[in-house]
C-alpha cells in the first residue's frame, strides 16, 4: 500500500518541499536533500513554481524516488499542458511509480521565466482533480474519445490558502475538490494560530485530511520581502515583533516550532516549505511521529 497515504489516514505526517535544479542536471538537488528524504515522511516536488524554469518535476521526483526509496509527491499544475498532455503525463507518472499528486493552478507566467509565454489551463484545479480521479477509475475525462486499459490509483491532494479574504468561497472550492475526489489539502504557509483554527473551523465538515504549511522566515527583511512579494500571505504583528528583537534566522526556526506545537494536535499534518534552506529540515525532524507508532491500528 501507497506509505504515505496509508500513514496519513492513521496519523499525523511531516513533509517538505523540494524545487528541481535550474540544471540539467540533479546531481547537486539530490545531494542537498539527501540528509533528510529519509527523516520526512514525504517529499513534495514542485512544478516550476512561480512559473519559473526547472528541470521536469515528473523527472526529478522519479530520481528522488528511485535514490532514495522514499515517498514523493508530485506536483501538477494546470498551466502547462493541454488536457490530451495531462492525461499522457499523468499516465506517465504512475508508470514511474508516482503515487501521490498535489494539484493545482499554477501562477501565471507573466510572472515567471518566459512572460509572454501562453499558458493552457485547459482545466481548472477542480477539473484537475476529476482528470486524476477518473484515471483511478479507468476513465479519460473531458469528452475524451479514446479508452484506457487499467487504471491509477493516485493519492490526490489540493492546495489551499486560509488567509485569502473570502475564506468562505476559498473553503466552498476546497469543497468541490473534496467532491471531485481529492484526498488531502496542503495550505500555503501559515504563520499564527488563530488563522489555522479558523480555517480548520471553516473546513471541519469537509472529508479531507489538513495538512497546514510552514515557513520559517531568517530575518526581519524577510519578513518584509514576503509581504511585498506574496500578497497572498500575511506576517502577523508578533512575528514582525519577535524577528525586530532578534534578527536571526534561529529565531524564525523557534517561531514555526512554537506555531508547530500549538497546532500539531489539531491537524493531520504539517508541510515544511524550507525555501532551499534544506539545512534547517534538521531542525522540525523532532515533529515525525515514528512510523511503528504511526501504523498502530
Amino acid at each position: 500500500m501507497n506509505s504515505f497515504r496509508k500513514k496519513l489516514e492513521q496519523g499525523f505526517t511531516l513533509t517538505f518541499e523540494a524545487d528541481p535544479p535550474k540544471s540539467v542536471s540533479p546531481a547537486r538537488s539530490l545531494e542537498l536533500i539527501a540528509p533528510y528524504a529519509g527523516q520526512y515522511d514525504a517529499v513534495m516536488v514542485a512544478d516550476c513554481t512561480f512559473a519559473t524554469l526547472r528541470m521536469s518535476n515528473l523527472a526529478f521526483a522519479s530520481l528522488v524516488r528511485q535514490r532514495y526509496g522514499v515517498p514523493v509527491v508530485m506536483h501538477q499544475t494546470a498551466r502547462d499542458m493541454n488536457i490530451l498532455g495531462m492525461h499522457s503525463h499523468l499516465m506517465g507518472a504512475w508508470a514511474l511509480g508516482i503515487e501521490n499528486l498535489l494539484l493545482m493552478t499554477g501562477d501565471p507566467p507573466r510572472f515567471g521565466s518566459f512572460p509572454n509565454s501562453t499558458p493552457v489551463y485547459d482545466v481548472n484545479s477542480v477539473k484537475l482533480v476529476e482528470v486524476a480521479r477518473r484515471l483511478n477509475d479507468g476513465e479519460v475525462q473531458l469528452n475524451g474519445t479514446d479508452a484506457i486499459k487499467g487504471n491509477t490509483d493516485f493519492h490526490i491532494g489540493v492546495v489551499a490558502n486560509p488567509y485569502v479574504p473570502n475564506l468562505k468561497a476559498e473553503v466552498e472550492r476546497l469543497r468541490k475538490k473534496a467532491n471531485n475526489g481529492a484526498h488531502f489539502v496542503v495550505t500555503q504557509p501559515v504563520f499564527d494560530v488563530r488563522t489555522c483554527e479558523r480555517f480548520l473551523e471553516y473546513s471541519a465538515d469537509i472529508p479531507i485530511k489538513k495538512i497546514i504549511g510552514v515557513m520559517a522566515v531568517k530575518s526581519f527583511q524577510n519578513c518584509l520581502n514576503i509581504a511585498s512579494l506574496s500578497p497572498d500571505l500575511f506576517i502577523p504583528a508578533e512575528v514582525y515583533e519577535r524577528m525586530q528583537a532578534n534578527d536571526t534566522p534561529e529565531e524564525g526556526i523557534a517561531i514555526a516550532k512554537d506555531f508547530i506545537r500549538a497546532v500539531r494536535e489539531k491537524v493531520d499534518g504539517i508541510h515544511i516549505f524550507p525555501l532551499h534552506r534544506y539545512a534547517i529540515l534538521k531542525e522540525f525532524t523532532e515533529f515525525r511521529v515514528p512510523d511503528a507508532v504511526a501504523n498502530v491500528v
